[in-house]
């Protein structure tokens, strides 16, 4: 049976049909969360074209729309309409609502009354298989949630330390969340990095719910005892590459990773080496291996650390070694001998130009002696750019100042020129990360390789 519930006066009262009373009728009087209302309106032909229809709380007093105005969760104009329907849905909060008319003007000018069902929240639960997980761990979380939840239901995870029961107050402090979509299933999170104890907590909805279940569990901060790291030497060029191999403890996760910092970073804070890295890796939850570096292009003091997990971490571990200043003859004769090539960072290029700088003339002098040391030594010169500019400007640059290199050894050194090549490669062949200064410093370079 519909409901025909109307007019404001002294007391609610049941309108005759009479086209030109307000009116307003919905088909049910018992929603569910979310469901569509479908609201059947009359009003009289004079009404104003700002007319409207809003669901306020039935604990607001009826009779003045400003009142109405200030706590509606929902309105829509009839826009000059004198019949027609509307459709709403039912707001997420259960409890007693109506769906109040008003002429534009001032006044409530009839009503109808609806109730929002609320749901078995005995019926909510959820399981995880393990109460206790390492930082970063991957925690399937089986739920089942009551029928009638709004579509917005959802899970969150938040410390335990935080007042269980307001929805508002758990979505403040949430970590993670995801909504539920369905009555049951498996939603995936990865437990918190940082050692603790933790709630899944279930909601009713999305702004105006309630939470409706927990479970929880701790995130077991592991021993940081017996984190080790190795290289093969304690000095090497600019550029040169570099595998480190570690050991780490068990349990750290995925997200703890080892980088290059100046040795003149203070040591300890986790964030602090993270702003000054210079190159890094996660170890991806692995207790040893071997990660590739570069050395950084400037001379110095650097050292590996390895850290405990990303954001709000540890360092745990630091190893120290050098970069040469002055790379002499002998040094570019061994990475050709082992690698069969060897990046240059001492022959600098004025910006955007080929015109080597002075500052390079001790790097072209050792090229220059490695050539004179073993006659039957030929060099293919390589210019290579960072990705800053226009890929066709950077190719053209990159042959260019490779040219340049020759060009200076012929005619500076007086190496005969037959034994050189040239070739430029502008950006295509990258050896550090672009979006960073210190990969952009890395690709810069000159390489000298065997034809």
């Amino acid at each position: 049976m519909k409901l025909l519930l109307s007019v404001l006066g002294l007391a609610v009262i049941t309108l005759s049909a009479a086209a030109t009373e307000p009116s307003l009728t919905i088909d049910e009087s018992v929603y569910k969360a979310d469901e569509t209302i479908a609201v059947t309106f009359a009003v009289p032909a004079g009404i104003a074209d700002a007319a409207w229809v809003g669901i306020i709380p039935s604990s607001i007093p009826h009779g003045d729309e400003s009142e109405n105005d200030n706590h509606d969760i929902t309105y829509q104009y009839l826009s000059g309409r004198t019949s027609g329907t509307l459709s709403f849905e039912a707001p997420p909060k259960p409890g007693a609502w109506d769906l109040r008319l008003h002429d534009g003007q001032g006044a409530e000018v009839a009503f109808v009354p609806f109730e929002v069902m609320t749901p078995s929240y005995s019926d909510a639960k959820m399981t995880i298989p393990d109460t206790i997980v390492t930082p970063g761990a991957s925690i399937p979380l089986q739920f089942k949630a009551p029928d009638g939840l709004a579509r917005t239901a959802w899970i969150g995870l938040i410390p335990s330390s935080v007042p269980h029961g307001d929805e508002e107050v758990n979505d403040a402090h949430d970590i993670a969340y995801q909504y539920l979509e369905r009555t049951s299933g498996t939603l995936t999170f990865a437990a918190p990095e940082i050692g603790g104890a933790y709630d899944f907590r279930m909601h009713s909805a999305d702004k105006m719910g309630i939470e409706v279940a927990s479970v929880s569990f701790r995130v077991q901060e592991p021993s940081l005892a017996g984190a080790v790291m190795k290289i093969a030497k304690s000095t090497y060029i600019p550029g040169e590459a570099m595998s480190i191999t570690y050991e780490a403890p068990e349990g750290l996760s995925p997200r703890a990773w080892i980088g290059i910092v100046p040795a003149a970073i203070p040591h300890g804070s986790e964030a602090e080496n993270d702003a000054h890295n210079l190159g890094w890796h996660y170890m991806d939850g692995e207790t040893q291996g071997v990660l590739d570096f570069r050395a950084p292009v400037d001379p110095g003091d650097y050292t590996f650390r390895m850290h405990n997990r990303d954001d709000d971490g540890e360092e745990i571990a630091s190893l120290p070694f050098s970069v040469k200043a002055i790379v002499g003859a002998e040094d570019l004769h061994a990475q050709l001998e082992s690698r069969g090539r060897v990046a240059v960072y001492g022959i600098r290029f004025e910006t955007g130009s080929a015109k080597i700088n002075a500052e390079s003339a001790a790097a072209l002098e050792q090229i220059a002696l490695l050539l004179e040391s073993d006659p039957a030594l030929r060099l293919r010169i390589e210019g290579h750019t960072d990705s800053v500019g226009d890929e066709a400007y950077n190719l053209d640059l990159s042959n260019r100042r490779a040219a340049s290199v020759k060009a200076h050894l012929v005619e500076v050194h007086g190496v005969i020129g037959s034994r050189l090549t040239t070739v430029g490669f502008g950006e295509t062949k990258p050896v550090g990360d672009n979006e960073t200064p210190a990969g952009r410093a890395q690709n810069r370079r000159v390489e000298l390789a065997r034809p």
